[in-house]
């Protein structure tokens, strides 16, 4: 593994197995799909993300692509069973050096609900969570 996986690392950490079929992660995948900045300036914006994450609106999560390197984020991650079956992951992502990423809500879609989901990831974008 090299040093530009740290969000493998940090899924793997944070997993340890996969919520939908409960084995481990090797042979699944993930795709960072939204990011919003997490701070009290940015709370409207950070519950309007939060929103459209519990309703499954992706078309709308897709759209927040705020980062700042210098603040805490939330993060929409998609992670891909080897079963097929999509998750959608809430991750905090601090911006502190030494602490870890926090998975915050983990979502395990129905098929139908997953292939609207998969529609809108770039089939390059996804990334391997084997080591």
């Amino acid at each position: 593994m090299t040093s530009t996986d740290a969000t493998t690392e940090e899924l793997r950490r944070s997993l340890q197995t996969c919520p939908a079929c409960a084995a481990t992660l090797d042979s699944h995948s993930y795709a960072r799909f939204a990011v919003t900045v997490a701070s009290d300036e940015n709370r409207q914006r950070l519950s309007d993300f939060c929103h459209a994450f519990k309703k499954h609106d992706w078309a709308t999560l897709k759209l927040f692509d705020d980062f700042d390197p210098l603040l805490n984020a939330l993060e929409a991650i998609v992670l891909r069973c080897i079963s097929g079956t999509l998750v959608m992951l809430a991750v905090r992502n601090p911006f502190e050096l030494f602490e870890s990423d926090v998975v915050l809500e983990c979502d395990v879609l129905d098929p139908a609900v997953g292939n609207a989901l998969c529609g809108l990831v770039a089939p390059d974008n996804w990334r391997s969570l084997s080591i």
